[in-house]
């Protein structure tokens, strides 16, 4: 499922029952339905890679990237 990126998956973090994140070294996150193993919606806001993924006490998803934003 994991084709849709066009470089490697550094990070993945389960979201709920049916969704999770991953996050690559093309410097995106994209959110899946793991169920049909759709891409829900792409971010790309990094300019440098993703290297991690968490959920805040709040439940918002934070990410960590090379380039300190």
């Amino acid at each position: 499922p994991m084709s849709s990126h066009s470089g490697l998956v550094t990070t993945i973090k389960i979201l709920n029952n049916v969704n999770f994140a991953s996050g690559s070294n093309d410097n995106s996150i994209r959110i899946w339905n793991s169920e049909t193993r759709a891409v829900l919606c792409t971010l790309r806001n990094h300019s440098n890679a993703v290297k991690t993924l968490e959920i805040t006490p709040l439940g918002h998803l934070a990410s960590g990237s090379c380039d300190k934003y």
